[in-house]
């Protein structure tokens, strides 16, 4: 399997290439995907999506990108998270804890 990787920051790609093989470069996903329609089978979008300023146009760019058999999947916070009513987080407490996994298997218009 080809892994691919996209950052806007270069230290964050320098530090993924000692540990991946993977084809990554550094840039924006808000300037558009330098791949063709239909490229991907798996898109990861992981405690992104959120800080973009135009967020349809990232989805639209995954959606563009994936082919129709295409597994999504993106991780944004989750102020609802059942255990946060339960005073369940610390100042240390891991990220995951803040977000709500979803699937999407293909994501058509927006």
């Amino acid at each position: 399997m080809l892994c691919y990787g996209i950052d806007i920051s270069e230290v964050t790609i320098s530090m993924a290439r000692k540990y991946t093989n993977a084809h990554l470069i550094c840039k924006s996903l808000e300037d558009g995907l330098p791949y063709e329609d239909n490229f991907f089978d798996y898109i990861t979008c992981l405690g992104s999506l959120e800080h973009f300023h135009n967020q349809p146009l990232v989805i639209r760019e995954i959606s563009r990108t994936a082919n129709n058999e295409c597994r999504i999947c993106i991780l944004v916070p989750d102020d609802n998270y059942v255990l946060h009513k339960f005073g369940y987080e610390t100042d240390g407490q891991l990220v995951v804890n803040r977000h709500t996994l979803v699937w999407v298997s293909k994501i058509t218009r927006i």
